[in-house]
């Protein structure tokens, strides 16, 4: 068990939002740590704050205001696997719910595999899948994409 503190700072073109900024400061429960698997829990309270495009949004309940502030609760699961020396997969799954709005609830799922060349030197291959409850009027509340690239550093 150790302190897990998280800070986020993110505009998302997707999602039509201008600026969300969530910090806050929880605790992570490593459930397996061996040579080749490690698997962390983390429970962490965080505060948001929101700016979207505009007011329009999927539900007629949420007002007039494009800027929010919320306190939500993030469940977040992550680990890593290797199972054969080249290759190695990753994954972090986040569950947000509000608890200062109802039937607000954010998710993510971040799965990537990834297949080293040389030492500091890999191929990557990645898909997110993220849902949000409250999302800009004409947007999906469930996006998904992939990525491939190549992956440099401290592998």
């Amino acid at each position: 068990i150790y302190p897990y503190a998280m800070a986020l700072i993110e505009g998302l073109e997707r999602r039509a939002v201008s600026l969300r900024i969530q910090a806050g400061i929880g605790v992570t429960f490593v459930v397996v740590r061996r040579q080749s698997h490690v698997l962390r829990l983390s429970v962490t309270p965080v505060y948001e704050s929101a700016r979207y495009r505009t007011a329009l949004f999927n539900r007629d309940d949420l007002g007039t205001d494009e800027q929010w502030a919320s306190c939500r609760v993030t469940l977040r699961l992550a680990g890593q696997h290797q199972p054969v020396q080249p290759l190695r997969s990753s994954y972090e799954f986040w569950l947000q719910p509000s608890v200062s709005r109802a039937a607000d609830t954010r998710a993510l799922s971040d799965v990537s595999l990834s297949w080293r060349l040389a030492s500091r030197f890999a191929v990557r291959m990645n898909h997110q899948l993220s849902y949000d409850q409250i999302v800009q009027f004409g947007r999906k509340q469930l996006d998904s994409f992939w990525l491939v690239g190549f992956q440099w550093g401290n592998l």
